[in-house]
């Protein structure tokens, strides 16, 4: 063992680097079971020193900060005056030097709470450095979710002009998340990735996903953990408007080949925030979460990974979230600090069994055009998250109050039931010469009546909600909503067009543009009960009033029913035969 003089030197070598331990850290006599049985009882003791039972040699006993395992490290003496305490490893009876004593503990001490860092936290405080240092680096968004039903791939550039192009992008919707972080950051944003975008994305994705640097990924995750899901949409026929909403599904595999394929190599490392729901979570223990997966699966590839997820749901947002250029998660956007989980590996080549540390920091995440940041809640910040939170609220209730004028206005000019103002009010002063209508131009303003009385439902279970609390359900609604009125406004756009000159020519270009219309209207309004047959009822209602209602009365007939008929599901299937029909009458 040490002699006295050796304790002595220890003692004045820890003072000297103002740790402020108390006395009882010095347990000489002590054995290891005793010391861990101290550990155990004294949280307030950050450490051991003692004896080893190797000759010449002490021991730090360190407690993990749960105290349920400890880890023993032995420390040899200097062996003259210039020579200074050295911290060794030791394995298999063979002892290797490891650093100094004073190195040591200039790296893991926690002058805050006192302790040494457990390597979890080391691990945490060592990749927040390096991400503060790290000012320029790749940034890509990556969705298995598509934006609104559209595979998609944008620039940077492309992204900023196409959120001022899309109101309806304010709140959360499909794909409507990763867009959002992709605006916040200033990145690429792409639906990941399919064949029919393949190209497209690969070029986008060029120079924007490499070493150091940071991965989005969106989806929808769940508890099992085998994948991230999505909805696609591939409109490429007519048959496609009776199913548009096939489930895609993407395993760690794919990710990871899809990221490599991008630019990333064996030797790099990167940063993944994986923006899905139970991304950490796993009934069978920590290996189990997709976030483990996908940890293995890019260390298969030599690629080294911190990837952050949760073990909650994650809650979706808009770019309502976005307050003074930044997102800041918390319990209602994003993922709470108190539920992010840190999984990282470090790896120099392609290993099947990675060492993979798993922490949960406690620490507030932020996106910006500087990319990811942490904010500690016990440290003060320039604006604290409750303000943030607050500014967020005002903006949202701020937007919906705007927003329901607009529409209030909107619904008073067409005349829809509940709103006073009428439309032929709103005339007074128009000298523009009205054209008049004929019958079927009447019929189909009629359609778009019932369209928009049909929509005022929506909007009512909108306004019954607090958007507030119940986040998801008003956005579903709102963005409902807002599709009926923009599909109001195309078709009326398209009939204005083609009955001030019906002909054949007008004619199809007339039903080619309310096919489209009413197929884009579709990804959102299907979601919601009643308005599948709704839509379908109104494209035949469409096509028939622009060739004359006696072909749609003939059909009807045809099918023993009124005029008036509102079709059944099982009539969907006959929505290709009967516009079969109606485009061999020419008038």
């Amino acid at each position: 063992m040490p002699d006295e003089v050796a304790r002595k030197r220890l003692e004045s070598e820890l003072d000297k680097l103002n740790l402020n331990i108390p006395s009882s850290v010095f347990q000489y006599e002590m054995n290891r079971e005793r010391a861990v049985e101290f550990l155990q009882n004294n949280s307030s003791v950050p450490f051991i020193v003692r004896n080893s039972s190797i000759n010449g040699y002490f021991v730090f006993d360190i407690p993990s900060e749960d105290r349920q395992s400890f880890k023993h490290s032995l420390v040899l003496p200097p062996k003259s005056d210039e020579d200074e305490f050295k911290l060794c490893n030791y394995f298999k009876t063979t002892i290797t030097e490891a650093c100094s004593l004073k190195d040591y503990f200039e790296l893991v001490w926690d002058p805050l709470h006192k302790i040494i860092r457990a390597p979890g936290r080391l691990i945490w405080q060592q990749f927040k450095l390096l991400n503060q240092q790290n000012q320029v680096r790749t940034i890509a968004v990556m969705s298995i979710q598509s934006l609104d039903n559209e595979k998609i791939a944008l620039t940077s550039e492309e992204v900023q002009s196409y959120a001022k192009s899309k109101p309806g992008l304010q709140y959360s919707g499909d794909g409507h998340t990763g867009f959002a972080m992709a605006v916040a950051l200033r990145s690429p944003f792409l639906v990941l990735r399919s064949k029919d975008n393949r190209e497209a994305a690969n070029k986008i994705l060029k120079n924007h996903i490499g070493d150091n640097g940071l991965i989005v990924i969106t989806g929808h995750g769940n508890q099992a953990g085998y994948g991230v899901s999505g909805n696609y949409i591939s409109l490429q026929s007519q048959e496609d408007i009776i199913s548009i909403n096939p489930k895609i599904n993407r395993s760690p595999h794919e990710i990871a080949s899809s990221a490599m394929e991008s630019g990333l190599k064996m030797g790099n490392s990167v940063t993944i925030l994986l923006c899905i729901c139970y991304g950490a979570f796993s009934r069978q223990g920590k290996a189990a979460s997709f976030a483990y997966r996908l940890v293995r699966e890019f260390a298969k590839r030599g690629v080294s990974t911190t990837i952050l997820a949760t073990d909650q749901l994650f809650n979706r947002f808009g770019l309502n979230a976005i307050v003074d250029n930044k997102i800041t998660f918390d319990e209602g956007t994003g993922m709470a600090a108190k539920d992010v989980h840190v999984i990282t590996a470090k790896v120099h080549r392609p290993e099947l069994h990675p060492v993979i540390n798993v922490f949960k920091p406690n620490e507030t995440i932020q996106l910006s055009s500087n990319g990811i940041d942490f904010l500690n809640p016990n440290l003060s910040q320039p604006m604290t998250l409750s303000d943030t939170r607050r500014q967020r609220d005002e903006r949202m209730l701020e937007h919906q109050s705007s927003q329901k004028q607009v529409e209030e206005h909107f619904l008073s000019r067409h005349s829809v039931p509940g709103h006073s103002i009428e439309a032929k009010g709103l005339r007074k002063g128009n000298t523009t010469p009205i054209r008049e209508q004929s019958p079927q131009e009447k019929r189909f303003n009629q359609h778009l009546q019932l369209l928009l009385n049909k929509g005022v439902n929506l909007k009512c279970r909108r306004d019954r909600i607090n958007p507030l609390q119940q986040q998801d359900a008003f956005h579903a609604l709102n963005d409902a909503y807002g599709a009926v009125l923009n599909l109001h406004h195309a078709l009326k756009t398209e009939g204005d067009e083609y009955f001030s000159h019906p002909t054949i020519e007008t004619y199809r270009t007339f039903k080619k543009n309310c096919d489209r219309q009413i197929i884009d209207a579709r990804k959102i309004l299907d979601k919601h009960r009643g308005w599948s047959e709704f839509l379908i009822n109104l494209v035949i209602g469409i096509i028939s009033v622009g060739l004359g209602l006696i072909v749609k009365g003939g059909i009807n007939l045809a099918l023993n029913h009124s005029f008036f008929y509102v079709h059944s599901t099982d009539s969907s299937k006959k929505l290709d035969e009967i516009e079969a029909l109606i485009d061999k009458a020419k008038p």
